[in-house]
């Protein structure tokens, strides 16, 4: 699945929809104009809002109401999670896409905290994902 994005600012998503912003001042680390591979997909159990898994130089979450999506096509090999809301521990609802964003315990905080190990898995996936791209036309 690909993006573009049209704003990069919070000023008007709404904050009972979209909660992982402080305020409307926030702006979010992608580029108006710029399109991107989607290498994941979240629900936060808190939150009727879907985050994109993008990546302006560090994957990131961002809202979907700041794209408008290019290509509808998801990828082969996209898994989907989906949590428990009552008794996971965690604040995440629902998971979708490469193996290891779905079904590796730790490699969302791994991958958040920007550590090294899930950075490779990260970009050696979207190097994948942009060769099928590639191959698809």
């Amino acid at each position: 699945m690909k993006v573009i994005c049209t704003e990069n600012r919070a000023i008007n998503l709404d904050p009972k929809e979209v909660t992982l912003f402080h305020s409307k001042e926030t702006k979010f680390p992608v580029t108006k104009g710029e399109e991107y591979i989607v290498m994941g997909m979240i629900v936060y159990k808190d939150s009727n809002c879907i985050y994109y898994l993008v990546d302006n130089n560090f994957p990131c979450w961002i809202p979907y109401p700041l794209f408008n999506i290019s290509d509808n096509q998801l990828p082969p090999y996209w898994f989907v999670k989906i949590f428990d809301k009552k008794t996971s521990l965690g604040d995440l609802f629902y998971l979708a896409g490469f193996s290891e964003l779905c079904n590796n315990e730790n490699y969302h905080d791994a991958l958040m905290e920007l550590e090294s190990w899930a950075l490779d898995i990260y970009f050696k996936r979207k190097d994948e994902i942009k060769e099928w791209y590639f191959e698809k036309w």
